[in-house]
């Protein structure tokens, strides 16, 4: 039985919160997508800074599996960066399936 040590997966909560603009860099550097990285690592991070997403999302691709809290978060993310209008969800959208239709 072979255990592979090369690769890890790290949990992180709100890395990105109260970074400045050289924190998220960093974090950026750390997190990207590199093809030429030896190792397979994976990261499960709960991320807030749209900056941040923005650039992640543009530059890993498909490399990145993102969930959504909010369906259309993601898009809407990259339509504000890039100068377009967001679309706004609908309430249901916003609510948990639990309160939706109350």
């Amino acid at each position: 039985h072979h255990v592979d040590t090369d690769g890890y997966t790290l949990f992180m909560d709100e890395p990105d919160r109260s970074l400045d603009v050289i924190g998220c860099d960093m974090l950026f550097n750390w997190m990207k997508y590199d093809p030429d990285q030896p190792y397979r690592h994976s990261y499960i991070a709960v991320l807030h800074n749209m900056s941040l997403i923005y650039r992640l999302r543009k530059h890993s691709g498909d490399h990145i599996n993102w969930i959504e809290l909010t369906p259309g978060y993601l898009d809407n993310v990259e339509r504000f960066h890039e100068g377009k209008s967001v679309q706004r969800p609908s309430q249901a959208d916003w609510l948990l399936p639990e309160y939706r239709g109350k």
